[in-house]
């Protein structure tokens, strides 16, 4: 071999080493620029300080910044909560940091039919009609708008930007569910809140949400502000109860109840409310 071409191979192996060394320098520092990011957004996320409100019957409301998230449980399959799918919340919205207590109940003039009474226990075994009703009533009472929330709302509020579930050593320190509960309710409040300051956001008592409920609707879901099915009389109830194992207490975890079932007896089933931003 000439000289001249074994130099020119030699040249060839150097340029090709060294592009190497630069695609994998330049895919590390991506990587690490792309995690320095997420870790960051989610440390400053913690340190904001939550804007809370209390209204006229003492409820205390969170407000909830908009934002985009992956909705949907992980893994394969045709489950009601597949595919995962990316979801945008394009407004603010205030959320009630606590379930619907009996004494907010009874404020309103709404009958508490709960089978475990105490005013500070979330109200119990409320018709999805009777929820909406609480909500219309406050309405007008404070001259603005609250409603249940979304799905869509209540899974981004429960994920607060974190994931879908808690790790079984964490789950019993932030949700009432079958290990811990006593197989009961208990008063709002007595655990740790998720990262954006809502208690019993798992657990304790099953939550009802505006949207009627289809078992394929995420395969055709819009991505801003998805409102739930537009047929059927089954409502979406979300985050499991104080007999729930901890899967169904997961962000993502999909139940449902006709909204006209009116034999609600077992104290599991209540709501929190949403508030929506006045405009300007």
């Amino acid at each position: 071999m000439s000289t001249e071409k074994m130099h020119g191979r030699i040249v060839m192996k150097t340029v090709i080493a060294i592009g190497c060394v630069l695609v994998i320098s330049i895919a590390v520092f991506a990587a690490t620029v792309l995690a320095t990011t997420v870790v960051f957004s989610a440390e400053e996320d913690e340190q904001k300080p939550f804007t809370t409100m209390t209204n006229s019957i003492g409820m205390k409301l969170v407000l909830l910044p908009a934002g985009d998230f992956l909705m949907g449980g992980p893994g394969r399959g045709k489950g009601s909560d597949k595919p995962v799918h990316r979801v945008r919340i394009t407004k603010p919205f205030w959320m009630g940091v606590y379930e619907v207590t009996q004494r907010e109940y009874e404020a309103m003039g709404c009958v508490n039919k709960s089978s475990y009474l105490d005013p500070d226990m979330p109200v119990q075994d409320v018709l999805w009609q009777r929820a909406a009703e609480f909500c219309r009533k406050l309405s007008e009472k404070e001259s603005v708008t609250y409603r249940l929330p979304t799905e869509a709302e209540w899974e981004y509020a429960c994920r607060a930007n974190k994931g879908a579930m808690y790790s079984i050593g964490e789950l019993p320190e932030h949700a009432w569910y079958k290990d811990n509960s006593g197989l009961k309710p208990h008063p709002v409040g007595q655990l740790k809140p998720n990262a954006w300051g809502l208690y019993d956001i798992c657990g304790n008592v099953w939550e009802w949400c505006s949207d009627l409920f289809s078992r394929t609707y995420y395969e055709k879901s819009p991505t801003d502000d998805p409102k739930g099915g537009n047929k059927g009389s089954d409502r979406v109830l979300r985050g499991g109860c104080w007999y729930s194992y901890p899967s169904a207490t997961s962000a993502f975890y999909r139940y449902r109840l006709n909204e006209k079932y009116d034999r609600l007896k077992g104290g599991d089933v209540g709501f929190r409310v949403v508030m929506e931003c006045k405009a300007g």
